[in-house]
């Protein structure tokens, strides 16, 4: 019965998704209520995230790609208890500069960026070290 509920999930997911382990951040159509998550799974059609806190949803919502430095706009398609699975309806690079109407996704992802160097300088590495490891460019004091 297990191998039967597995095929029809199989099913329904056209691509293939591979596991990751990758940060992100779900937010709703305006950039509003960003919540960190952990992206667990990924394919070019769709995502699994892992959110550390749960918030209401929107039946639309957008995952950015701390990583990657993508920004997915998204159809919730289930959730479980921590976790969500999500269809892409469409894909914007945030690097150097998303469309004029999503810049809002730029400073989510820059947020989440430099949460993530907080995290990594309070477990002991340098900022410099720190901000290199989250893909920001770290610009010292000039003397």
């Amino acid at each position: 019965m297990l191998k039967d509920a597995s095929a029809a999930r199989s099913e329904r997911r056209h691509l293939r998704r591979r596991r990751v382990l990758l940060g992100g951040v779900i937010c709703d159509a305006y950039g509003e209520t960003p919540i960190d998550c952990t992206i667990r799974g990924l394919s070019a059609g769709g995502a699994q995230v892992q959110l550390a806190e749960t918030f209401q949803l929107d039946k639309e919502v957008y995952l950015v790609d701390t990583w990657k430095d993508w920004a997915y706009l998204a159809k919730v398609a289930w959730v479980k208890a921590d976790r969500m699975g999500l269809s892409f309806v469409r894909s914007y690079g945030l690097s150097p500069e998303p469309p004029a109407p999503l810049q809002f996704l730029k400073s989510v992802l820059l947020d989440a960026k430099l949460r993530q160097v907080r995290a990594l300088v309070e477990c002991g590495r340098s900022p410099e070290e720190a901000t290199r490891m989250v893909g920001l460019k770290h610009k010292g004091i000039a003397r």
